[in-house]
């Protein structure tokens, strides 16, 4: 699946079929929110591209923002 087509179909993620893509950027800190239920959560905010489109991808899973790192090109 690319982008362009996750896009044109209106889809949201998470998706069923994954999607090869390089992290071109990676916020410095972690952003914080409250949600719905009053919670305080952090979500980080990175760009991945798949060769041809560039997108804003927002990750809510603490756990994983150690393993966000921009991958160095040549990569797709």
């Amino acid at each position: 699946m690319s982008i362009k087509l996750a896009f044109g179909n209106r889809a949201s993620g998470p998706y069923k079929t994954p999607m090869r893509v390089c992290i071109v950027a990676v916020d410095e800190e972690p952003s914080t929110f409250r949600g719905k239920d009053g919670t305080e959560r952090k979500v980080l905010a990175c760009a991945v591209s798949d060769g041809c489109k560039v997108v804003r991808v927002v990750c809510y899973a603490s756990n994983l923002f150690g393993r966000l790192k921009v991958c160095q090109l040549p990569y797709l």
